[in-house]
């Protein structure tokens, strides 16, 4: 037996592919307004799915409060607060956006640059009101690339292991402080990339022959993979699985490091739908975190701890 939440998430993967297959099919008639439609899919997901008073809206840019402006984003989400009146004007106040998602039909590889460099020139938009540290470790909008599918079909093609060295080497090459990563690389057909933080490093030690731990100053990420292929074939866990419900799940995790009245409701969402992940972490050197963020953790870091914010969102 599986949770009619299971259910949803299967037939809402069957949606997404339906609708790719009717896509593309005049795609390379107009691929403007393909792109367009591709989107809507999403947004419809985001309105379908995320609590009513949160609004959803498609391509526009973000504004921070000196007039500088994003690139465009297709599909945003604003806090339930944003004023009605600026709905349509297509710039959007930083102060009010939640997330921002870059959607592709088709994944490719320079996508997944672009977008880990679009992730960190939105968060250079945020000027940072450090008061402890998870204000300067996590940006305050969740940025991602969601995807239909992916252009590496070919039977020889591993287009997980190829996306996920795309993935740490423009990670590497391009973002400079932990805060600037890409929350998410979602493709709906194959496997969901989430980004994962620790506020400390763990390394390892050795004692007569032992090993052992312990923690110190910097900061660990890690683009956490989840995919039916980690899972024993045929168990129910690898036939439940959906990156879609993964993803979902993830984000409302996210999402209610910010909104306290997600936490139950992402609480029941994990354990229904599950959230694993195959998890690489990247080590930042010591001085990446500020000496005021870094003591707010010293003095602070039981109480964070009994909370779960010194893991990850």
């Amino acid at each position: 037996m599986t949770n009619d939440l299971i259910d949803f998430m299967h037939s809402l993967t069957r949606q997404i592919s339906d609708e790719y297959k009717r896509i593309q099919k005049r795609s390379t008639e107009d691929p403007g307004t393909a792109g367009d439609q591709g989107e809507e899919n999403w947004a419809t997901i985001f309105k379908n799915w995320l609590p009513p008073d949160y609004q959803v809206v498609t391509k526009g840019r973000l504004l921070n409060e000196n007039g500088i402006a994003s690139p465009q984003i297709d599909v945003i989400i604003l806090h339930p607060f944003y004023p009605k009146h600026l709905l349509d004007k297509k710039l959007y106040l930083t102060a009010g956006v939640v997330a921002a998602f870059e959607c592709k039909n088709t994944l490719k590889a320079s996508h997944i640059k672009k977008s880990i460099e679009n992730a960190k020139e939105i968060r250079k938009l945020i000027k940072l009101h450090i008061s402890d540290y998870k204000k300067e470790l996590y940006s305050p909008i969740i940025y991602g690339l969601i995807c239909h599918s992916h252009s590496w079909k070919n039977k020889k093609s591993n287009p997980i292991d190829i996306i996920e060295k795309h993935l740490k080497d423009s990670d590497t090459q391009i973002t400079e402080h932990p805060r600037e990563c890409l929350d998410f690389l979602c493709i709906s057909d194959l496997a969901v990339w989430t980004n994962f933080k620790q506020a400390k490093t763990i390394n390892v030690y050795e004692n007569n022959g032992k090993p052992f731990y312990n923690w110190v100053d910097g900061v660990q990420t890690a683009y956490g993979r989840s995919d039916r292929f980690m899972y024993q074939e045929d168990s129910d866990v690898c036939e439940n699985f959906t990156p879609i419900g993964t993803f979902l799940s993830n984000l409302f995790r996210k999402l209610a490091f910010r909104d306290p009245r997600l936490k139950d409701f992402s609480l029941y969402f994990n354990q229904a739908i599950g959230a694993g992940a195959y998890l690489d972490y990247r080590n930042w050197p010591e001085h990446t975190l500020s000496e005021k963020a870094k003591t707010d953790l010293r003095i602070n870091a039981v109480e964070y701890d009994k909370q779960g914010y010194l893991s990850d969102e």
